[in-house]
């Protein structure tokens, strides 16, 4: 087990009375444990529009809504959640994805499991404590 490094500050004060003060802050010391994530995060990625060799303007908006399903955890946002979204600039030349795409992200999740969707099409995502579920929404299509 790798021990945590030690970092802090001495700082010594002599008064006019000749008093010593001694100021200490430390950080990382005493070795106690980090408790583990409790919430996690889900980025929506909402691309449309095929890769053509001319790059074309990129337009259009929506909202992008989470509801929880199947929760198991104790901590985080249980409710209902929707966010905007608009796209801009130019298509990508990236082959086999989108070109036109924007992603939307929902932090302080309680695991389990969540439904996402854009208004046309609905994907689920399981949500783990400490870690990031990604949602493709390409092209009207769960990824």
């Amino acid at each position: 087990m790798r021990k945590p490094a030690v970092r802090g500050v001495l700082l010594l004060i002599v008064g006019t009375a000749g008093i010593l003060t001694i100021a200490a802050r430390c950080n990382g010391v005493g070795g106690g444990n980090t408790p583990p994530p409790t919430i996690g995060t889900i980025s929506v990625s909402v691309g449309f529009g095929a890769v053509t060799s001319n790059p074309y303007q990129c337009t259009g908006n929506g909202n992008v809504t989470i509801n929880p399903q199947n929760l198991t955890g104790t901590a985080g946002q249980n409710t209902s959640s929707t966010q905007p979204y608009s796209f801009s600039g130019f298509s990508s030349t990236t082959p086999n994805e989108p070109a036109c795409q924007v992603s939307v992200v929902f932090g302080n999740l309680r695991p389990g499991t969540w439904q996402v969707t854009n208004g046309t099409t609905t994907c689920a995502a399981t949500v783990v404590a400490g870690q990031l579920a990604t949602v493709k929404i390409w092209n009207n299509v769960c990824q």
